[in-house]
């Protein structure tokens, strides 16, 4: 089943739209992203319907009868952020360090090879860690043979805690940000 863009992005909007009118409490008390991104998932869910599953820091792959998720990211750009100590693996000439992750929110069918959406979440009150959620969104919905997962799309949603409406999205397709989404 294709689903369209505009779909996924008034689904998105919609059920941010939710969250900002039942729990904007959340964004207020400045509680936890997980307390956050469970309840964005619950609206998500509401809006994909019975078509998908939506997830909160659903760590499996089905295509490695569920192993754990992991994903390659090159050398060069993850020892910038991180101290990662897992081998480096040379896939079509480039150096990748190998990444066990938990997307915040995953739109996906469970027990298939169907991953539509994943979403990472950030309050704008801590930055610490965006630009790893940058590289993970890349490789999330990287086509290639250095990862597996095969996003159609993803989102960082990056929550305004000043004024709580000013929240930027940011999409990503094919490995890259998508500036026309």
């Amino acid at each position: 089943m294709a689903v369209y863009k505009s779909f996924i992005k008034r689904a998105v909007i919609n059920s941010l739209s939710q969250f900002i009118l039942r729990d904007i409490y959340l964004l207020k008390e400045d509680v936890s992203e997980r307390a956050i991104t469970h309840k964005l998932a619950e609206y998500l869910q509401y809006e994909f319907g019975s078509f998908y599953s939506v997830d909160c820091e659903y760590n499996r792959n089905f295509l490695l009868q569920g192993r754990s998720k992991k994903i390659h990211v090159l050398d060069e750009e993850i020892s910038e952020i991180v101290n990662n100590k897992s081998p480096i693996e040379i896939i079509r000439d480039l150096a990748y360090r190998e990444l066990s992750v938990y997307p915040d929110i995953i739109v996906h069918k469970r027990g298939e090879s169907v991953n539509l959406l994943v979403v990472e979440v950030k309050k704008s009150n801590n930055q610490i860690g965006n630009r790893l959620d940058s590289l993970k969104l890349k490789a999330y919905t990287d086509p290639s043979e250095a990862n597996n997962l095969n996003y159609q799309y993803g989102l960082y949603i990056n929550l305004d805690m000043n004024l709580f409406k000013n929240h930027v999205l940011t999409w990503y397709k094919d490995g890259e940000i998508d500036i026309n989404f």
